[in-house]
């Protein structure tokens, strides 16, 4: 008897090996896609962690900077600076442009603010990136240079070190000196817009909830304070849309922390310099001399702690 199988049964076989081997490739190719998938959530998971703990610095600094800087008004000849969030002249709340009980604080305590985070198109007073706006003509850095020009080989200082970053006359014709080099572009680049944001609560004289967010809520704790919070109805922001800021709400990362602010400068530093023969001598931060080592002092106060929340305040 023959028992060999005939060529459709040899067709059948092979079809059945065609159609397993194509099913196992197919779930091979979706695990590695789900893979693929969860890698890309945890990626963009820690990249909004790294941006919260960013975005707590920038507001960290800005607590120690506000409570001196920043109040300058343009319309006057003088530049304000207030004495801190506990004024050192009387020991009042501050901030505040004079001394004494009657003069207005400039960020009250109960007040909330936003600071919705973006990168400008060219920040204040930018320097350019040019590493040697002076360099020395060779043949090197001018190929082609003959020997007999009147300027090779001289270490002429004709251009300010550093350069600023607006020196031509196609930044205004492209519209980027706005405002000139010292007011810098005030334009958001769109990459930079929606990514991080901080908010402050002034809850004492010296303490402040800080909540940092990685995220495009600009900083709103929930729609009712879109529609009607101390900033008016901002749901312009989000087309009017409250489906749409919840969903941007549930994708974000936010967290808390608490801060103290301190008048106190860093301390002094033990120092060592040329004129000391090889011995210590403690200055304050502010000495200058040549070859001292010594850290950089803070006129704008320093924070005495910060403190993580595990839960958001009552009010933040």
């Amino acid at each position: 008897m023959n028992h060999r199988p005939t060529s459709h049964a040899r067709r059948g076989t092979i079809l059945i090996v065609v159609a397993g081997l194509s099913a196992l490739l197919a779930t091979m190719a979706l695990a590695f896609l789900l893979r693929m998938r969860v890698d890309g959530e945890e990626s963009v998971e820690l990249l909004r962690m790294v941006q919260v703990r960013a975005v707590l610095y920038a507001a960290c600094g800005y607590v120690l900077e506000a409570g001196r800087i920043g109040w300058d008004d343009p319309n006057t000849k003088i530049h304000e600076e207030a004495y801190g969030w506990i004024d050192v002249r009387d020991g009042l709340p501050g901030p505040k442009l004079a001394a004494g009980p009657a003069s207005p604080v400039l960020f009250p305590i109960g007040t909330i603010a936003r600071f919705p985070l973006g990168v400008w198109k060219r920040p204040p007073c930018a320097i350019s990136q040019e590493q040697a706006p002076n360099a020395i003509k060779t043949w090197v850095t001018n190929p082609g240079l003959p020997i007999t020009d009147p300027l090779f080989g001289l270490p002429l200082l004709t251009k300010p070190d550093p350069q600023p970053a607006v020196s031509t006359f196609a930044d205004w014709v492209n519209g980027d000196r706005i405002g000139g080099g010292a007011a810098g572009a005030p334009i958001l680049r769109q990459e930079s817009q929606g990514l991080a944001w901080f908010r402050l609560y002034r809850d004492s004289p010296a303490t402040f909830v800080i909540t940092a967010g990685a995220g495009a809520t600009q900083g709103f704790s929930g729609w009712p304070e879109v529609t009607s919070g101390p900033w008016g109805d901002q749901s312009g922001l989000f087309g009017g849309s409250e489906q749409l800021f919840n969903t941007l709400l549930t994708t974000e990362v936010r967290q808390w922390f608490r801060v103290e602010w301190s008048a106190a400068l860093s301390g002094i530093r033990v120092v060592q310099d040329s004129e000391s023969w090889g011995l210590d001598k403690t200055r304050g931060d502010n000495y200058s001399f040549q070859n001292q080592f010594h850290s950089q002092a803070n006129a704008c106060g320093t924070l005495n702690w910060v403190q993580r929340l595990r839960q958001p305040p009552a009010r933040w």
